[in-house]
């Protein structure tokens, strides 16, 4: 093989050595280059997103370390594993199987107001979606969404949590 040194523009126009294929013409050797590059930068464009959101899942996947030692249960593993499923991190599992009894929630009493918090993002979740916001409280043990309700704190709730349920308006009889 042969070389040539050729000035290299994004460098100062330093010297760079570049082998040639004795076999091939200039044209070639050139051509072959142009296509080294092309198929490398399609790799570059391809690999950084790829890049990015493994870096999201682990930093996910680390965060998930505090879930597993507050875990007590089989059926909290359970629910662990059911939201790693949902977040696309573990494969569903091919078979279905019976679906066990939901795990309690943690509760707490304050000020004569019930909190309760999931032990994990998918408990967390439940609750939001399950109990009342005037009749129960939601701490989240984990989560983003974390709030405590009461009366006084009951806006501020909702902006953290979201909307409130709409309630079905009383029946009216004639």
């Amino acid at each position: 093989m042969k070389s040539c040194e050729l000035e290299n523009y994004y460098d100062d126009y330093k010297p760079m050595k570049i082998t040639l294929d004795e076999n091939l013409s200039p044209n070639a050797n050139a051509q072959r280059y142009f296509k080294k590059y092309a198929k490398e930068k399609r790799a570059v464009e391809i690999v950084t997103p790829q890049k990015e959101q493994t870096e999201k899942d682990l930093d996910y996947l680390g965060s998930g370390g505090h879930e597993l030692s507050l875990a007590a249960d089989k059926s909290d593993f359970k629910d662990i594993e059911e939201e790693l499923i949902s977040q696309g991190l573990l494969p569903a599992p091919k078979n279905k199987s019976v679906k066990t009894a939901e795990s309690p929630y943690r509760e707490y009493i304050a000020d004569g107001y019930a909190i309760k918090c999931g032990k994990n993002n998918l408990q967390n979740d439940r609750l939001l979606s399950r109990v009342p916001f005037i009749s129960a409280s939601f701490c989240g043990a984990f989560s983003s969404t974390s709030s405590v309700l009461s009366p006084n704190l009951l806006t501020m709730s909702a902006a953290v949590a979201g909307p409130m349920p709409r309630t079905a308006p009383p029946a009216r009889y004639s």
